[in-house]
């Protein structure tokens, strides 16, 4: 059914990864990338991006006082059950995460890692030159996202581009690329992900999943969603995908562990053809706060 785990590293040259990009040559950072040298690959990262005003959750008021603005030895297991409670816990972005990412990519490299997949798109800060300067310092390839996050994280003026604004908008960060500081060359972005929506889909959502479809046909790139917290979001993300001329099997559903909780509805939507991505464990609480009435498996 194509069911598989996107967060875990898939050796060369089996990795599904081979399958959902555009079968010549997927882009990178740093240049073009032959399907063979991918290498163990994560397909679903972010390295940095802000998501704070998206996800902060008020924790419980009697446990106000331990959510400040650092995380303490003394607090840390209030932050644990409730991390969505605590600004500090859900900043990715600024000098210190960029220092610390780059770090984390040189381990990924010495444990034998090949490529990531950085999915952060428009809305929340995408940082190509932070991509750029983690492909150039540690080695490893870096295949950047294109896309718009969900509704709540745009713009007025994002609010209102039309689906041919939006086409134009990702069709130019694939094949011209962005100016960045720390590279001579344009950066390009060689996936459309993610692309975010909420529950029920906004007409701008509607509108940027229209655009991924055209762009994806037009291009031959891999594509990857984010779904509304509501288990008919992925079957009306792939309709409206569809309908819009989007081909099905280069397409992936992303955290569908929190979305598909009932094993017949996943088979169900596998039978569309898309990827299904399964890619929260390692979120071990017992209490997931967006929203509450999903429960994780331990």
């Amino acid at each position: 059914y194509g069911l598989y785990c996107l967060s875990a590293p898939i050796p060369s040259p089996l990795h599904r990864l081979a399958v959902l990009l555009p079968a010549s040559e997927p882009g990178r950072v740093l240049g073009e990338l032959k399907e063979q040298d991918l290498g163990a690959t994560l397909t679903h990262e972010h390295f940095s991006l802000n998501v704070v005003n998206e996800f902060f959750r008020e924790p419980p008021s009697h446990l106000k006082q331990f959510f400040g603005p650092k995380i303490t030895l003394d607090t840390v297991g209030y932050v644990r059950q409730y991390p969505y409670g605590s600004r500090s816990n859900i900043t990715f972005f600024g000098k210190e995460v960029d220092e610390a990412v780059i770090k984390e990519m040189h381990l990924f490299k010495s444990y034998g890692g090949g490529t990531i997949v950085e999915n952060t798109s428009h809305g929340i800060e995408r940082n190509l030159d932070l991509c750029y300067r983690v492909a150039k310092e540690t080695g490893v390839n870096v295949i950047a996202g294109t896309g718009h996050y969900v509704n709540g994280s745009q713009n007025s003026e994002t609010l209102s581009m039309t689906v041919e604004e939006i086409s134009d908008l990702y069709r130019s960060d694939l094949t011209v690329g962005h100016a960045v500081p720390s590279s001579p060359n344009m950066v390009k972005c060689g996936v459309i992900a993610e692309v975010g929506s909420s529950w029920p889909i906004t007409e701008f959502e509607k509108r940027a999943i229209q655009a991924t479809a055209i762009v994806q046909s037009e291009l031959g790139c891999a594509v990857s969603f984010h779904p509304g917290r509501h288990r008919a979001a992925p079957f009306e993300i792939i309709r409206i995908y569809a309908e819009a001329g989007g081909k099905i099997d280069k397409a992936d559903l992303s955290h569908l562990d929190r979305t598909l909780q009932v094993i017949e509805d996943l088979l169900d939507f596998a039978e569309l053809g898309t990827y299904c991505q399964l890619d929260l464990f390692g979120t071990e609480v017992s209490y997931y706060m967006l929203p509450p009435e999903i429960d994780f498996p331990s």
